[in-house]
């Protein structure tokens, strides 16, 4: 298990999203609220090609938070637990505690599930 720092966890989200929806809508951000969290926001479509420029009304939107990540570039120690807070569709996403490595595999999974489903709909 390779140790990885938030913001390298932040950076393997995005190439991930990146490669599987090149077109799509991405923005993730480090949050220190109430406790340290990656949260993302994904769409299938850009702002500006979202129904009335809502990314809220594209049908892929998604939002995502990550909890139990440390500040931006200390090395995560222990699990983290990826949620899936708001989708405009139905995937059947299961929430995921274990490293960031397991993570991200199922993040990456995920996605390729709503790939298919998206091109299976075309």
């Amino acid at each position: 298990m390779r140790p990885i720092s938030t913001n390298e966890l932040m950076n393997e989200i995005k190439e991930i999203i990146e490669v599987k929806f090149p077109k799509g809508y991405l923005d993730i951000w480090y949050s220190n609220h109430l406790t340290p969290s990656v949260n993302f926001r994904f769409a299938f479509n850009k702002k500006e090609d979202c129904p009335n420029g809502y990314i809220e009304n594209d049908k892929g939107h998604h939002l995502f938070s990550i909890s139990g990540v440390s500040n931006m570039l200390d090395t995560i120690e222990g699990k983290i637990k990826v949620e899936l807070l708001i989708s405009r569709t139905k995937y059947n996403y299961r929430k995921k505690t274990g490293t960031p490595e397991q993570a991200l595999k199922h993040l990456d999974k995920y996605f390729d599930k709503v790939k298919e489903y998206e091109n299976a709909q075309r």
